[in-house]
C-alpha cells in the first residue's frame, strides 16, 4: 500500500506537460530541414516544367524499397514511378503547382511532406486542371532530401454511402 501511495505521488509530482527534451522528434519542428524539403519540392516543379527528366529522376532513391500510389491503382514500385515520370513529362506543358496546406513533419533523417495540389497545364495541348492530395516521404541520404514515397489521390471525389 505504501508502495502505490508513494509512486502515485511521484506521478503527481511530475508535471504531464514537462518539456521536451531537445531531439525529441515528435514534437522538435527542424526548420532548416522544413526549409530543404520545401526547396526540394520547388524544385521538383520547376524541374518537371522544363522537362528535365534526368534532374528529377535524381531527386527520387529509386531501388526495392521505393513505392508509389497514384490514383487509385495498386502500389507501384520505382520502375512504375520513373515510367509514369518520363510519360507524363513527354505530354506536359505550361505546368503550375499551387500546394494548400502544406505540411512538412520532420522526424531526424526522414520527411513527411503534405498538401492539396492544384495542378494545371496543357497535355499535348488541351487545358487541364486536377486537385489531388499528395503526400512525399522523404529521407535524408547521403546529405540530400530523397523521395521514397509518393501517394497522389484526386481531392473532391463524392462520398459513397459514407
Amino acid at each position: 500500500m505504501k508502495t502505490t501511495i508513494l509512486a502515485l505521488g511521484l506521478l503527481l509530482a511530475v508535471p504531464a506537460t514537462a518539456t521536451p527534451r531537445k531531439g525529441d522528434v515528435a514534437v522538435e519542428t527542424y526548420p532548416e530541414a522544413q526549409a530543404q524539403i520545401r526547396r526540394r519540392l520547388d524544385e521538383i516543379w520547376a524541374t518537371l516544367a522544363s522537362k528535365d527528366v534526368a534532374k528529377l529522376e535524381s531527386f527520387h532513391l529509386y531501388g526495392p524499397k521505393f513505392t508509389q500510389f497514384k490514383d487509385g491503382q495498386a502500389r507501384g514500385d520505382g520502375e512504375a514511378n520513373r515510367k509514369n515520370e518520363r510519360e507524363f513529362a513527354a505530354v506536359l506543358s505550361d505546368s503550375k503547382v499551387e500546394m494548400k496546406d502544406l505540411a512538412i513533419a520532420v522526424y531526424g533523417d526522414t520527411a513527411i511532406a503534405t498538401f492539396n495540389g492544384n495542378f494545371s497545364g496543357k497535355i499535348e495541348g488541351h487545358p487541364v486542371t486536377d486537385k489531388q492530395a499528395v503526400t512525399y516521404v522523404f529521407v535524408k541520404y547521403k546529405g540530400d532530401w530523397k523521395i521514397v514515397h509518393e501517394h497522389f489521390s484526386p481531392l473532391g471525389l463524392p462520398s459513397q454511402g459514407r
